[in-house]
Parts: structure tokens; sequence; C-alpha cells
């Protein structure tokens, strides 16, 4: 079962996101896109952003980005100073105030994966009193100190992060 843990506001700076585009149609039974990420993984698709990554905060995280400016497209990929390998695409991220949503769940089961999860983190910043931004993309920041550490029950830690209005 998942947990909020933690909301928090902070500032994201104006940066290129480069990545893969998906589709609705590429989701999988679960509405998620567990076999491109498995994908990414395999064929070590992160190796050449992670050569112009732009650090933040947070490292050089991966990133899954969510888009619904025209229908519905999520993207794998990373934050990159540079324009990518003609394999990638990139588009920029404008300077802005975001919301930062600290779910706590099992990799494994899927939980903190698909539309459920995101909206429940939504719906807790909308309770805190902040808009959400519907005009930008919101994402999926998989932090190395917090996503990739288990803790005592094998849980970990996905951000997912709102633009505010």
């Amino acid at each position: 079962m998942t947990q909020i843990i933690r909301i928090y506001a902070d500032t994201l700076p104006g940066l290129r996101f480069s990545g893969i585009k998906y589709n609705d149609e590429d989701r999988d039974e679960n509405c998620t896109y567990t076999k491109q990420w498995l994908e990414w993984r395999e064929n070590n698709l992160f190796s050449p952003l992670e050569k112009i990554c732009s650090e933040i905060p947070e490292g050089c995280p991966k990133i899954g980005m969510i888009k619904f400016d025209i229908g519905f497209e999520y993207w794998i990929g990373m934050f990159t100073t540079l324009k990518p390998p003609a394999e990638y695409q990139s588009f920029r991220l404008p300077a802005g105030n975001i919301a930062v949503c600290h779910l706590q769940g099992k990799e494994a089961t899927g939980e903190l994966f698909g539309m459920k999860p995101m909206n429940d983190c939504m719906n807790a910043i909308r309770d805190y009193g902040w808009t959400v931004n519907p005009d930008l993309p919101c994402f999926e920041l998989y932090s190395r100190d917090r996503y990739y550490k288990y803790d005592k029950d094998k849980n970990v830690i996905l951000d997912y992060c709102f633009y505010l209005k």
C-alpha cells in the first residue's frame, strides 16, 4: 500500500528534457510503462543521456515525464544540458514553482505507478491549497537517494512533481 510521506514546494530552473515519447497504446495491462522502463535498462538507453545530464539538487535522475498538451504522452529520459543524440527527442521546460510529493511503496507490486498514485499526489497537493498547473507537464523523478534505496520493509520513494500556478 502506498503512503504519501512528504509534500513540499520547490523551484525548478528552466531545463531541457531529452528522451523517447510513448503514447496511451504503449501502456501494459496495468496501464503502466514497465515494459519500456525495462527496455531502457536492458538496452542501456540512459547511457548517452547520462553523458550530457543536467545536474539538479537530485543529481542526474531518471525521469518519467507526463504531458497532456496534445493528447496524452509519456516520456522516459533525463534532464540534459545539450541536445541529445538523434534517436532521442528533446524539449524545454520553463523555470517555475513545483510541488513535490514523496510517495512510498513497493516497486515490485507496481503500486507506485499509473494514474491512481499520480492523482493521489495531485489531490494531496490540492489539499495543501496549492493549484496544479494543468498546462505544464508533471513528472516522476527517480531519485538515487530515495528510489534506488530500499528501507527495511523493501519500500522505495518515488517523487511526483507538478508545476504550480
